[in-house]
């Protein structure tokens, strides 16, 4: 954790209350409000329901090379890759027996064998979110996304999430992904709020910590796995310890 370490020393973190009353609380979403699989594990994830998935393997393997190639591509300018480009590629490449037509279809059944039925909301988000509300703070989300955000919403929706946000902001859709200061800022301004006035919260130090300090807000890292024990900062290992830093409620 040698970048942890530099970068604390060319960051400080800031006071708080020097630069105002906090008024939002932007939060990541995968693994830090709802549990997730890694992207890589798409095919692998899939491959444990061919036997009653339509999608064949050979589309299936193509999309995630495919989706990869894009990752990689895309790291420098922060660009999203998403599954619906590297499938919309897959299904053009000739020596399919779909077509584009049936990429709705498809895309629906690698999320829900894929994603979806491997997510379950992390311990304590409801009961975080729901007291955040009560005391009338803004709520949102700033999220690196592979799949369109209408999945996602869908999930927040079935595990009784979403209610609580006042914006969404899925880098699927806006293009740019963490830590690109765009993203936060897009959420910033939705929400009609500073961003010495927000709060971020998120589980990966280089895209959630390093990314929202950068456009300028006051970030926790909930670092579930202890991995950070050097870091001066926010740092939480459950998310009901957010609660806790009194300074962003007084």
């Amino acid at each position: 954790f040698d970048f942890i370490r530099i970068w604390i020393r060319i960051y400080p973190v800031p006071n708080n209350r020097r630069n105002g009353m906090i008024k939002t609380f932007v939060f990541d979403l995968g693994n830090t409000l709802i549990e997730y699989p890694e992207p890589e594990k798409l095919q692998e994830n899939c491959l444990k329901f061919s036997a009653i998935m339509k999608t064949d393997r050979d589309l299936l393997g193509m999309m995630q090379k495919n989706l990869k190639e894009d990752r990689r591509s895309g790291l420098e300018t922060h660009s999203e890759a998403t599954v619906e480009a590297a499938l919309s590629r897959a299904l053009g490449s000739g020596g399919s027996r779909y077509c584009e037509a049936d990429k709705k279809f498809i895309l629906e059944e690698i999320y829900r064998f894929g994603f979806g039925l491997h997510a379950s909301p992390v311990p304590g988000a409801s009961c975080v979110l729901q007291e955040l509300r009560r005391r009338g703070y803004k709520l949102g989300i700033v999220s690196n996304t592979p799949f369109p955000g209408e999945f996602f919403r869908r999930d927040l929706e079935r595990f009784g999430l979403l209610q609580y946000f006042q914006v969404l902001v899925w880098s699927s859709e806006f293009g740019k992904r963490k830590p690109s200061p765009d993203i936060f800022h897009k959420a910033l301004k939705d929400l009609g709020v500073s961003p010495e006035e927000a709060v971020y919260d998120g589980d990966k130090f280089d895209r959630d910590v390093a990314g929202s300090r950068g456009a300028g807000m006051h970030p926790v890292w909930f670092d579930r796995n202890d991995r950070g024990k050097d870091y001066v900062g926010h740092r939480i290992q459950l998310l009901s310890e957010l609660m806790n830093i009194r300074e962003f409620f007084v």
